[in-house]
């Protein structure tokens, strides 16, 4: 059917191609002008290793394809362009555009977008449709009675493709009825159909992963109309948006157990449901209206704003608790989820410039987010599909309100450079969280050179700091965590940033660049979670243009990024407060890259010719400490965390991607070329979590698995093509 479709367009264009130019020579007269290109030829890859990785979101299958499709005509006051890319194939892309300047603009797009997880992951669940997987009984009887290894039955998996593909059509219209007047529509549908890697455990020690079916699709519709004038603007909009999940519930079987139980360590053990269900992405809708409009204002000065309000929805029926039917039936607080929220945005701008090296701007936005789901009240809850246990914690609607205010002050006096002053608070108010608020106060100073022809330069340095109010112990206590536990997100935190990038042009055939960055976050008041981070990035590179033809550039990045982490292991009682259980993981992730470019552009008659590489190199480490308390042993002599045994160090991740291309074209004539484009793919990697040797075996004892990895490869691709041009 590809290369059907394939074949056709490319027949067509072939003819139409004359055609159109002969047509532009012969209407020139009466005002129409068409301008057009695509490419067409084959492609063949050859690939070792995971290609899925090569290929992640796109499709560099073998075969024919039509690529770089154009088609621009000006009519009559009237301009349309069409354009398609690798027609035919999963990652296909079209496009059309209709524009009458001041009248009305239309446009449309359909976008195909592949992720590809793997194209060697298998599987003993077979897919029966509706969210149901299934396991043949001998395989959960052999493995209940211990007739049965895991080993034996791994030769009944059967090969699947984890993968699915993101459908977008878009809809675009602008009418103008009146000079200042505009009316736009907007219509939007996203598609994801497949499936995915999907964790699917019975338990801590019966790890179990399945390809989860995934068949959604989201709709949304806006409508606005905006009246503008120079002294301001004003506007009204409605957006309706809805989600739609074919699968809204999972069902799998246990491939530990044929039969329901249940008992007091089944959690762990994963040996008493036969069966799991889980409920998937519910259906759900969102409306909003807003308003929108600015202001000119004297000073010389502006204000604009925006203003909506949000209703989101969701109903979808509860599933019961569990499954398991050896667990008796525990009611529900309630049959749907009666979920509501209520959204409140605004944004406020304001800017000034009350002379001529003075300029003033400030903002103000607002996010509140109104959770209305009513409590949902619980006593008990099943765990796993295997246990019921007790719970003092009910299900309670989250909501959070967020605030901030930026202002910022440039002074423009000095030549070619500016400096900026400026300050920004955010705030948030959260319910269900350890802290009900956070504050972050913002400063910084910006200096900026622009417009002198031998030097360019931005700058700035930041400094914030977070505080906390309304610390709600209780919060962690109803999830066992310590009290000192602090999460990231919201904890109080000092955090230091500069950055700048420079460029610089000696002379006129050359350009230097470069940039550095530097930031560190101290969480002061964290005594378990994350401690501090910090980043450093450099960059330095070349451009050099001897003559329009020729170009070339290089440029090199150093990238570091650091934390420190503290942790206790420990179970309630004596454990839970004796800081000699105390650990701690530094991490340290380091990347190195270079990319470079050469061009020739008729350098060489008729020809042009275009070189490209890109290196990327990372490694990351953790390593693990024993805590801050120094031990004293029976003999008296005392031990430093550094050297307590124990605590086995991970091997460092390690990534490096080469990539490689070379990109040739000839000019036959001026509306025909050949070419061919070559591009060299290696991936190589080392991960002590996904690495091949480790899962790949499915060595684990209670480990159902994919077989989802971290795999290198090698990938060679070449297109031979011929564009035409009109």
């Amino acid at each position: 059917m590809r290369i059907r479709i394939i074949a056709v367009m490319t027949a067509l264009l072939l003819a139409c191609a004359p055609l159109a130019k002969a047509q532009q020579q012969a209407t020139d007269v009466v005002g129409t002008k068409s301008t057009g290109s695509f490419d067409l030829g084959g492609r063949v890859s050859d690939i070792s290793g995971d290609g899925a990785r090569y290929q992640r979101y796109r499709d560099l299958g073998d075969g024919g394809f039509l690529d770089n499709f154009t088609w621009s005509v000006q009519r009559n006051g009237w301009f349309v362009d069409f354009g398609a890319k690798n027609v035919g194939w999963k990652d296909q892309f079209f496009s059309g555009a209709f524009l009458n300047p001041g009248k009305a603009k239309i446009s449309f797009t359909w976008d195909q977008i592949p992720l590809l997880f793997s194209r060697t992951t298998e599987t003993l669940y077979r897919n029966e449709g509706g969210g149901v997987l299934r396991l043949d009984d001998d395989i959960q009887l052999g493995y209940e009675t211990g007739a049965l290894r895991l080993t034996d039955v791994l030769g009944r998996a059967q090969g699947v493709d984890t993968r699915f593909r993101r459908d977008t059509a878009t809809f675009d219209a602008r009418f103008t009825p009146a000079t200042d007047l505009d009316v736009t529509f907007n219509f939007k549908t996203f598609k994801k159909d497949g499936s995915m890697p999907w964790s699917a455990s019975f338990g801590f020690s019966a790890v179990n992963e399945i390809p989860v079916p995934i068949d959604q699709r989201t709709t949304e519709f806006t409508v606005g109309t905006e009246w503008a004038k120079p002294e301001g603007s004003l506007g009204v909009g409605y957006l309706y948006s809805k989600f739609d999940n074919q699968i809204e519930t999972l069902v799998w079987d246990s491939p530990f157990k044929l039969n329901d139980s249940t008992n007091s360590s089944a959690y762990v053990a994963g040996n008493g449901t036969s069966q799991g269900r889980q409920a998937l992405w519910p259906d759900s809708t969102f409306n909003q209206v807003h308003v929108n409009g600015s202001y000119k204002l004297a000073g010389r000065s502006r204000l604009s704003g925006y203003f909506a309000l949000g209703f989101m929805d969701q109903n979808a029926a509860l599933i019961p608790y569990t499954i398991n039917t050896a667990i008796p039936t525990l009611h529900l607080d309630r049959s749907t989820a009666e979920a509501s929220a209520h959204t409140t945005t605004a944004n406020v701008n304001y800017v000034a410039r009350p002379n001529r090296d003075v300029t003033v701007t400030a903002q103000y936005r607002l996010y509140d987010f109104d959770n209305r789901m009513p409590e949902f009240h619980r006593e008990e809850y099943v765990r796993f599909d295997q246990v019921i246990e007790e719970s003092e914690a009910n299900a309670h609607p989250n909501s959070i309100k967020r605030n901030s205010f930026d202002m910022d002050v440039s002074f423009n006096g000095l030549p070619y450079s500016s400096v900026k002053v400026g300050y920004s608070f955010l705030g948030a108010d959260r319910e269900a969280r350890i802290f009900e608020t956070t504050h972050d106060n913002v400063f910084r100073v910006a200096f900026n050179t622009v417009g002198n022809q031998y030097i360019t330069l931005r700058s700035i340095y930041e400094y914030s700091k977070r505080s906390t109010d309304g610390f709600l112990e209780e919060e962690l206590e109803h999830v066992g965590e310590q009290p000192g536990m602090r999460h990231f997100d919201i904890a109080a935190r000092n955090r230091s940033r500069f950055s700048a990038v420079v460029t610089l042009i000696p002379v006129q055939v050359l350009m230097v660049n470069g940039s550095l960055a530097y930031g560190k976050d101290d969480y002061t008041e964290t005594e378990f979670g994350l401690q501090d981070n910090k980043h450093q990035l450099y960059t330095v590179g070349f451009d050099v243009v001897p003559r329009d033809e020729v170009s070339f550039g290089i440029s090199y990045g150093h990238e570091i990024y650091d934390s420190l982490q503290n942790s206790r292991q420990a179970n309630p009682g004596a454990q839970f407060v004796d800081p000699s259980r105390d650990w701690s993981t530094t991490g340290n992730d380091t990347t190195n890259y270079v990319i470079a470019t050469f061009d020739l552009l008729r350098a060489i008659p008729k020809t042009d010719l275009r070189f490209a590489y890109d290196w990327s190199s990372s490694k990351a480490t953790y390593v693990y400490g024993a805590g801050s308390v120094v031990r004293t042993l029976p003999d008296g002599s005392t031990v430093s965390p550094a050297l307590l045994g124990g605590i086995e160090q991970l091997p460092p991740i390690t990534n490096e991607l080469t990539r490689a291309s070379v990109d040739l074209k000839y000019f036959f004539t001026q509306h025909v070329a050949g070419g061919i484009v070559y591009w060299y793919d290696k991936y190589s990697v080392q991960d002590f979590q996904l690495a091949n040797e480790k899962i790949g075996t499915n060595e684990l004892a209670n480990a159902y698995l994919l077989g989802y990895l971290y795999r290198p490869y090698t990938a060679n691709t070449v297109w031979l093509r011929l564009s035409v041009l009109w």
